[in-house]
């Protein structure tokens, strides 16, 4: 049941985030730069609540995981919340950066540079993942951690975030 409701929260908020680049969304991008930038910036928010749905059902499997004869799971929250931060900070420094050329009537703000840290920083969060998730599946745990299609998703969000050139 959670792993079938997972992959609808999941499924949903990849459709609603306007996920792949349609036809439209690249005239959208040509018509509006800045506005398309701000999808993309939504985009990313939606990213990382598919990142924190995993980290949901990760951490707890941490807790039985030894490492050095120590459980992981503390460090691995701290990690995890560390990245997360960054990605939320990163994210508001773009959103704040953008505002700002737009009211200084910039006629070409770079964005790539707007966006390039922000894509960094996302893709940090799905290394801690991945990097934890290796921990609870090289243990042999079995059970309600996240699925390889929730992983496979996060994947795929953060490639698609990682192309984006304007």
């Amino acid at each position: 049941m959670k792993k079938t409701m997972l992959r609808m929260v999941l499924l949903t908020t990849l459709v609603l985030s306007g996920a792949g680049c349609s036809a439209s969304a690249w005239q959208n991008f040509k018509n509006d730069p800045v506005a398309q930038l701000q999808s993309d910036f939504t985009y990313v928010s939606n990213a990382l609540g598919i990142a924190q749905s995993i980290w949901g059902a990760l951490s707890p499997l941490l807790s039985t995981v030894v490492v050095n004869g120590q459980p992981i799971e503390a460090t691995a929250d701290l990690v995890f919340s560390q990245a997360v931060t960054t990605l939320q900070h990163t994210l508001k420094v773009g959103q704040d950066a953008l505002a700002s050329a737009v009211a200084a009537g910039l006629p070409q703000p770079d964005l790539n540079a707007i966006f390039a840290p922000i894509a960094d920083a996302l893709a940090q969060v799905e290394a801690v993942i991945a990097q934890y998730a290796g921990y609870a599946h090289g243990s042999g745990l079995k059970g309600a951690g996240p699925s390889s299609s929730a992983l496979a998703d996060l994947h795929e969000s953060v490639q698609h975030v990682k192309a984006l050139k304007f």
